[in-house]
């Protein structure tokens, strides 16, 4: 819709040419704001799922730590392995966490885990898409209140201060998208 604004300006053939980009850009003004209330809201159900799947992969963790423990103290009480004092037998239990544990976000590693983390990053870049879209209807807005001269230099202004703030939007949004996950 703010390909045909551009184009409907330059046509002089239109009559009322300014009304009519301007309804265009509010109409689709509103339908972006819808569509990002819906991502935002799939957005906020999906961060749930995945507390979900966090507290699953640290009760887990838990379990598997309570067994190891377990096993650590039977070998203790055995007297180690084959005569080795138990200081000195190499415990492998730290890595068996860290293979089957989380990243930073408390995600599990494992294929629920990783679709999750996909899932979350396409959300993320969606929203961004979403705000990109929204910040240059709002430029045009201001555009079209510039062109349709002085009684309109107020709406100019909230035009142009909205795509201003819808900017640091999309920056917030590109330093979620972005961020480097250690694996």
């Amino acid at each position: 819709m703010a390909y045909a604004t551009q184009i409907m300006q330059h046509d002089v053939s239109i009559d009322q040419r300014p009304q009519k980009c301007l309804e265009i850009l509010l109409r689709a003004e509103k339908e972006a704001d819808e569509i990002i209330a819906d991502v935002l809201f799939a957005i906020t159900k999906h961060d749930a799922e995945g507390v979900e799947l966090k507290a699953e992969a640290a009760s887990l963790r838990a379990a598997r730590g309570e067994e190891q423990r377990f096993r650590r103290d039977v070998r203790d009480e055995r007297g180690g392995i084959q005569g080795i004092r138990p200081h000195m037998v190499d415990d492998d239990s730290s890595l068996d966490d860290e293979d089957e544990s989380s990243d930073d976000s408390g995600l599990p590693k494992t294929p629920a885990g990783e679709e999750h983390l996909h899932k979350s990053r396409a959300l993320q870049q969606r929203l961004r898409d979403c705000y990109l879209t929204l910040h240059r209807l709002k430029f045009l807005q201001g555009d079209m209140y510039h062109w349709m001269g002085e009684s309109k230099v107020a709406e100019e202004a909230t035009s142009y201060k909205a795509a201003d703030e819808i900017r640091g939007k999309i920056l917030k949004c590109t330093f979620c998208s972005y961020q480097v996950v250690p694996e």
